[in-house]
This record gives structure tokens, sequence and C-alpha cells, in this order.
């Protein structure tokens, strides 16, 4: 066991047995992680189901003939429509449904899994199809309780005339909608950028930006309009988020592939991951008490490990973080 604090290596006592460490805690790393669906192996013209790929990061709730999100490859060539991507990369991920599925909406859940996260943020870049009903929905979701900590809609209220609409653990009542008075000339043809930032007090906030059109060309014509959507400092008691949920529900137009809904270019950095959850089955032992010196002020952190190096870089979080 160690403990770590504001200042640098104390150096290390022992008391019955424990090693304790003092490290410094004055900033905290980001660590930052990226989908940008180019490492797949997809010949062009073809999908890929991400969640049969070994250490894909993607898992979904069933394999079988329902609505699902794919990996394609490459935009405006062969089978693929021409729906390019905003960066002009080969791959991405795409909604496309199963022939026997409602032509209306996804059947299936298909997750991104994250590094669990208390503080940090997910983005991701979304081009939206032109359905008239749900073209997007999807949030952060904390697997270990069942909850969302967030959801985005993107909804049609009119003909080429969208907006998303943000909301909490249920979409019993929204948040925040966007903004769009100009109507867009084609929905399914411009990209967006969703921001969620997530803290360790528990709120949210979620930034939209509208960031062009499709490339390198585009019927949508207009460039970026920045920001069409901000919500800051959202609350609620979902603490931890381990996925990227896209939910069911959402559609992708009249046929499986035309102006289907699209996301590349996945971006979660952690400030603090999430504390370790408890191993089913561990057995739960006789109590230590483990004293050591504190100074006013001073945030402590107790870390242990398994490891008999313990000059390893394997310790973990034992406990929240206790001021002096």
């Amino acid at each position: 066991m160690r403990m770590r604090t504001a200042s640098t290596f104390y150096g290390c006592s022992i008391v019955t047995g424990i090693a304790i460490w003092l490290l410094s805690l004055n900033t905290q790393a980001e660590i930052t992680y990226v989908e940008d669906f180019e490492s797949y192996a997809v010949s062009d013209s073809e999908y890929l189901d991400p969640t049969t790929v070994a250490n894909s990061r993607w898992v979904r709730d069933d394999l079988g003939n329902g609505a699902d999100w794919e990996v394609a490859c490459c935009s405006g060539t062969g089978n693929i429509p021409n729906d390019d991507t905003f960066d002009e990369s080969d791959q991405h991920l795409r909604m496309r449904r199963a022939n026997d599925a409602s032509i209306l909406a996804t059947q299936l859940l298909t997750d991104m899994k994250l590094v669990p996260m208390k503080e940090g943020s997910v983005s991701f870049e979304l081009n939206p199809s032109s359905t008239g009903l749900t073209a997007f929905h999807g949030g952060l979701f904390d697997s270990a309780t069942g909850n969302y900590k967030m959801q985005i809609k993107y909804r049609e209220f009119g003909a080429n005339n969208g907006n998303f609409i943000v909301y909490g653990t249920s979409v019993g009542g929204y948040l925040a909608a966007g903004t769009n008075p100009k109507g867009y000339p084609a929905s399914f043809d411009r990209w967006f950028r969703v921001t969620i930032n997530t803290y360790s007090n528990s709120t949210f906030d979620v930034f939209i930006d509208d960031i062009g059109p499709t490339t390198p060309t585009s019927i949508s014509g207009e460039e970026a309009r920045g920001n069409i959507l901000s919500l800051v400092g959202a609350s609620n008691d979902v603490s931890v988020v381990n996925r990227l949920r896209l939910a069911p529900g959402a559609g992708n137009g009249g046929s499986n592939d035309h102006q289907p809904t699209m996301i590349d270019n996945v971006i979660q950095s952690v400030v603090i991951e999430a504390p370790v959850a408890p191993v089913e089955g561990t057995e739960t032992l006789a109590a230590r008490k483990v004293t050591y010196t504190a100074q006013d002020g001073v945030e402590y952190q107790a870390q242990f490990t398994d490891g008999v190096n313990i000059l390893a870089d394997d310790w973990t979080d034992l406990g929240s973080v206790v001021e002096g």
C-alpha cells in the first residue's frame, strides 16, 4: 500500500509490513484514445461488423439480422454511396439496416467500450441522415448501473429541418435543444462535432458544433456555422461512464444505404479514471490500521498493489482522496 500526496517522493516507510509511498498529485495526466475506424481491414465497397473483431472495443446485445452499425469502406466508390467523410478518410461507422428489418428504426444496442471514467471528455463527428424521424440516438452510459449519464437525439421536425435535443438519464423531458434558425438545405449532408465533458462532481457539459458539409463536394454548400447547442453544468447521480451507446430506434432513410447516419473520429480523453469495481467473490479479511504524517490542506490518495515490485506502475486507488 502507498499514499500519494501533492508533493514529490518523500520516501518509503514500513508500518506493520505495509509500504507507504508518497507521490505527487500536482498534475492530472490526461490520456487520449481515438477510434477513427482506419485500423479495420475492410475491403472497398464492403461493410464490417466491428463487434466481431477481436479487441475492437465494440460490443452488441445481439448478433443476428437486426439493424447494425457497421464500418464501411470507402465513401463514394463501388456499392458505398457517395456520402463522404468530413476528413476525407476511407473508413467510418455508418448505420445500415439488415434487409428484413424495419425501414424506420434500428433494432440493436451497439456500444463502444470506454475506459471507465469519472472525469474527462468524449467527442465524435456525426453526419445524421434525413429521415423525418430520429436519425441518431446515443449517449454516455454506465453498464454497471444500467443508467445513461446523458443522451442525444437528432430529429427532423420538417423537410430538411432537423435539430439536436439533449436528455439526461431518461428521455422524459429534455435539458437543451439546438438552435437552427436557417434550417439545413440538406441535413443529411452536413457534419457536426459532439463534445461531452464529464466531471468528478457528477456534472456534465454538452457542446454541438456544425463543422460543415461533406467533402470534397456537397449539396449543402454553406460552410461551418459553428456552435448550435451548449449545455453547461447539468447534473445527475451517474458519476461513472464506460460506454458510448448507440441506442436502437434511430432510422436511416428509405433504403439500407441511401443517406445513412455516419460517425467518425471518436475521441475519449480521460482525466480521472473510475475506481476499480469490486470483484464478486473476493474475501474481506481483518482490517489493518495505517497511519501517516499529513499536512493541513494537502490531499492524499491511498493505493495498493498485488505485485512484488513496489516501484512498478501497477498501483490501484483505494478509496477516495482524503484531505490532511
